[in-house]
Order: structure tokens, then sequence, then C-alpha cells
């Protein structure tokens, strides 16, 4: 079955005969006079109606047609009017069941029908028009010449009879295959190229990166059920959380050093790998997405995994490039303990920020966005050096505050720039100053009062255009001042984060601080907020 031209002449007779004969679905061998077990079922039509005339047959759900024995007579049946069938196996086990109808052209394949018993029932199938699988190739490790890719468990098989950097395999059965594996024809064993494949009716399956033995369809969801964001962004830093619901963590190598993500044309993916616990089954990575599309739901991306001779190539300064408007990035996820420069800047200009007060390993807990940390509102802060912004900017984070009666400097850069929260005005302000004048944006001129509630996460973004601060609350603009005309001083004062010159400490949990040299847009702040909120409104695993 599926040869894909005549080029298989080229290959030995005989062994060319053998293997056609053995990739169909018509077994070779004779049945048993007294089977062991009964599986019985029913095959219909997409209406449910019953096909008559369909050939049905069962085997192990490890069978290799080219390289086991030929199926017993007594594993293969043909429907009934009534579309039923009554196949015979001779062990208990696992097996694969496959039909087609010959007629209608049409074929089905169940997966993971278990024997247990004398007699065992299977629950009606559907016949259904069938996809077609395109491999891409290895370029090492398969023998194009005299191997071959098959199903496990059915006789869908394909030769590879040149060296082709890529195979067809027709008529394959809509649904998900639990694997497709590749063997030398001379070889004893196979290698598994890729796990869960699914196809579609009239589609075609691509399948690159064969070396990943695993891969995953990520949607990205901007309509109004996902992020309800309409313009396009560009080179955006997706976060992508990894769970025990979404991802099995013994599928990889440790540390995840063997991910991957693609286009779905296979372009690959800067990303980085921010954090991954597989003990406790979580993991936050970040992807560099070149456009993310407005309004659209039909977007993708791929990830892969399972390549044991595959190293790390996390890379966070490609992600949260500095061409990119990107100044600093903190996911304020590691150990304070560790000391000078412990809290990383995740851009190549490696701002990395020095924890000063009583911070240990125990200010380290769970926030908005991954990992965080907690201060103390008596003496913990960051020191993250001289950070200094362009006449735009944009300064953000998440933050959880558990006292609303002081003070208290998220973002602060003497004489230059921040982003806190005003007691006296109970509001959250954004400021900055020049070399001859005083600090001015929110709320000296102009803007509304925002306030905040204990123990709740926000996310502020503030942003200057070189005209106008706005402060975005939790994705949307909130407050807005009216024109300024000075822009940032530039100095060689330090950032701190938590404080400001030994007072307005905060006392409650900081997560995720950006400093950006762009005003960004709306849409890029409400697509940030979505995706990093608790409940991920953009990311969709398929």
């Amino acid at each position: 079955m599926f040869l894909m031209n005549n080029k298989f002449f080229a290959l030995p007779l005989l062994l060319l005969f053998a293997l056609i004969m053995r990739c169909t679905i018509t077994p070779l061998a004779g049945g048993s006079d007294n089977p062991d077990f009964i599986v019985t079922g029913a095959v219909v039509d997409t209406s449910g109606q019953p096909v008559q005339n369909a050939v049905v047959t069962i085997a192990p759900a490890s069978y290799n047609p080219v390289a086991d024995a030929a199926l017993a007579a007594s594993m293969t049946d043909t429907t009934d009017a009534n579309g039923t069938y009554r196949l015979t196996v001779k062990q208990k086990g696992a097996y694969t069941m496959q039909a087609i109808h010959h007629q209608a052209k049409t074929r089905l394949l169940v997966t993971g029908i278990f024997v247990t018993s004398d007699t065992n029932h299977v629950a009606a199938a559907t016949l259904r028009a069938t996809g077609t699988i395109k491999i891409f190739l290895l370029s090492k490790g398969i023998n194009s010449t005299t191997g071959y890719i098959y199903v496990p468990g059915t006789s869908l098989c394909a030769l590879l009879y040149s060296r082709s950097d890529t195979i067809m395999m027709d008529s394959v059965p809509c649904g998900t295959l639990p694997s497709i594996s590749y063997s030398a024809t001379d070889a004893v064993g196979s290698i598994d190229l890729r796990y869960n494949v699914s196809v579609a009716s009239g589609d075609t399956a691509i399948i690159y990166n064969p070396a990943w033995k695993h891969a995953r369809s990520i949607s990205i969801n901007t309509t109004v059920s996902g992020a309800g964001v309409t313009g396009n962004v560009s080179n955006f830093p997706a976060l992508i959380r990894l769970n025990a619901g979404n991802f099995d963590f013994l599928q990889t190598k440790t540390g995840g050093v063997d991910i991957r993500f693609t286009k779905p044309n296979n372009t690959p993916l800067s990303f980085e790998i921010e954090r991954w616990d597989s003990v406790n089954h979580v993991a936050e990575l970040w992807v560099k997405i070149d456009t993310v599309l407005g309004n659209d739901s039909s977007q993708s991306i791929m990830m892969y995994w399972g390549n044991d001779t595959a190293s790390d190539i996390s890379n966070s300064a490609s992600v949260f490039d500095t061409a990119n408007g990107f100044l600093g990035v903190w996911h304020m996820s590691e150990d304070p303990s560790t000391g000078t420069g412990s809290i990383k800047d995740r851009t190549a200009n490696k701002h990395d920020a020095t924890p000063f007060g009583s911070m240990t390993s125990s200010n380290s807990v769970d926030g908005a966005a991954g990992k965080a940390l907690s201060f103390d509102g008596i003496d913990d802060y960051l020191n993250a050096g001289n950070v200094s912004v362009p006449k735009n900017y944009s300064l953000g984070l998440w933050v959880l505050l558990d006292t609303l009666g002081d003070y208290q400097r998220f973002i602060y850069k003497d004489s230059t720039y921040t982003l806190w929260y005003d007691k006296d005005s109970v509001s959250v302000r954004m400021e900055h100053m020049s070399a001859t004048t005083w600090w001015r944006g929110l709320l000296q001129d102009g803007g509304t009062h925002i306030t905040m509630i204990t123990g709740a996460w926000y996310y502020f973004i503030g942003t200057f255009d070189g005209t106008a601060i706005r402060l975005y609350e939790n994705g949307t603009e909130v407050s807005r001042s009216n024109a300024i005309s000075v822009i940032p001083i530039t100095n060689s004062k330090p950032l701190f984060f938590g404080q400001s010159k030994n007072n307005s400490f905060v006392k409650g949990i900081m997560d995720e601080i950006r400093i950006e040299g762009t005003a960004r847009s709306a849409d890029w702040i409400k697509l940030c907020y979505m995706n990093q909120q608790k409940v991920d409104k953009i990311i969709v695993f398929r």
C-alpha cells in the first residue's frame, strides 16, 4: 500500500513483493479452528446508517505490517447488512481495529481496544473520508533507501525507496494515530517518530522534525472569546504555562531542554524557559511571536518535545529583544537568598537586581505569572542599577498589596521616573521629572484617581508617548494626564523595586516588572494582561 512512484522497482523483487503484500488490509495466513476470544461490533456511515461489505481487521496494537507474521484469517471479517462483524483473536491484550469500504473509499481506525474476556464488544465506529500524512525525513538516522514508515497496529505503511526529503502516506483513516514508526528493512525493532498524530478527512497532516517524538498545536485566540484584541501586535512574548493537565513532564529531558517552538511552516521561534519544575509539574515559558493577529482564533504555533539528543536553546535575550524596546525584564522568579545580582534581567542589558533587607528563600512565592517576590514593607527592596529611559517609555508590573496605609514605591529611579501608590491621594500614580522640572504626570497634570484594594492582583502599565502619561489597569486605560512638555532626565542613579531612598517600602508581592523604551500600544497592553492573568484567555492547547 501507498507506494509513491515507479522508483520502487529499484528494490529487489522479492523484498518488494513481501512489503506490498504485508501493507494491505487482507490477511495472508489461515485462522484457528478454536478461537479463544471474540470481538464484535458494527460499522456505520456518517449518517449513522449500517454499512455492508466493509472489510474489518483487528491486529495487536504493536503489530508491524512488514516485519511481523501475517494476521490470521479469523482476524478479518466483512460486515453484513446490519453493519456487524465478528472477529476472533487468540490472546488477551491491546488491539487496533481498522476497516475499509472499497466502493465508498472510506476508512476507520479504532485504537485502544482491550480484549479481556471471552466476548468483547466494540462501540459502533464510523467510516469517513481519508486523509494524508506527509513526513519530512531526518537527514540522519533514517535509511531512506531500504527502510519504511508504518503505523503500529495497522496495515498502513510506506516504503522509503529513494532519498527524497519527504514521504507521503495516503488513504489514512481520520482521527488520532497513537504513533508513527520507522524501521530499516533489515533491522530488528523500530523507532517511534511521532506520537498522537491527528489526521483530518481530506487534509494532509504534516510531520516536521521527526526526531521529536511529541508535537502539539497551540492556538492563539484574540477574538472576543479570547483576548478581545482587534489590532495586530508585533514581536510579542507570549507566556505558555504548562501543568499536569496539559503536559506530561515525564516525556522531556531534565529541565525541558528538548522543548522547541515553531510556526506551522516549521520556522523556529525564539523562546525562554523561565521555570521548569518537573516535581510539581509546572513550567512557565515565553515564546516570541513575530505577529499576533487581531480578532483571530485560527493562528497557531507548534510545540515539540521528546528528543533525547537535543540541547538547551532557551534564549531570553532573543525573546525580550532590546531592539524591540525592552530595557529590562525581571520575572522575579529567582531565589533572593543567592545574593548579588540574583534577580535576573532577562534582556541582553543584564540589569540584574540585588536584594536588600531581610529577603530569604521564603520571599519567593507564587505570583500572577509564575513565581514572584514578596516584600515585608520594612526594609526589603531590589537595586537594579542604572536603567535610564528615552523620551517614550513604559513601566509595568503585577502587584498585590497587603496594606494601603503607606506610600509604596513599586518602581523608582531617583529624580527620573516612578510608578507608585500614594496613600494621600489614595491612588496609583506615575511621574517623571527633567533636569529643570519637578515631578510631572499623574496626578499633577490631571488624570483619574486609581484606587486599589488589599489582597488582589493588579496589572499596571504606565506609558509616556512624549505628550501624555497613560495608566492602564488590568489591560484597560483608566487614567490619562494632560499634555506634559518635559521628558525624563538621564542620570546615573539606581533603579529600585520596592522602595525610594530608604522609605516608601512595599508591603506585598510584585511580579513581572518591565521597563521599556517605547510607549506600548493599548492592544499590546491588553494582550499582555489577558495572556498573563491567572485564567489565560489567549493560549489554547490542541
